[in-house]
């Protein structure tokens, strides 16, 4: 009989059961099979979320699927009923994009390591407080 013995994947045979086994030591292969695949995921209790990878999303899609979308540079999270656009992009290296709301307690850095910060349309730079509104107007309000 080709009955291997292993605790995860790896320890899988490809080539058994052989030919040659009697037909009821297929119920042994299964169960090996079974914890095999029990034991390297052990915490799986529903479904298994994937990270799919690609320029249009995935059809078959659940509440916690990941998508890389290589078209526009995006991390996407289906919630159930949408996309949200996560708030960095992959094509930039330690880049956060805040497109919506508000960020409270915002620390940006130390001197030496925030060179510009860009606010709407101000900019600082250095020792330099740049607008690019068409007034080009900066009021400083105590």
């Amino acid at each position: 009989m080709g009955l291997e013995s292993g605790t995860y994947i790896d320890s899988l045979v490809a080539t058994n059961p052989v030919g040659s086994d009697n037909r009821n030591q297929g119920d042994d292969h299964l169960r090996l099979i079974k914890n095999t695949v029990k034991a390297s995921f052990p915490d799986v209790d529903e479904a298994v979320v994937t990270i799919h990878n690609g320029s249009s999303a995935p059809t078959n899609k659940q509440t916690g699927t990941v998508w890389r979308d290589t078209s526009a540079s995006l991390w996407k999270f289906w919630n159930g009923s949408g996309w949200i656009t996560l708030p960095f992009a992959f094509n930039t290296s330690n880049s956060v994009d805040i497109n919506a709301g508000t960020i409270d307690g915002v620390t940006a850095g130390t001197n030496s390591a925030v060179t510009e910060l860009q606010v709407d349309n101000i900019n600082v730079n250095g020792n330099a407080i740049i607008s690019s509104d068409t007034d080009g107007d900066i009021t400083i309000t105590p």
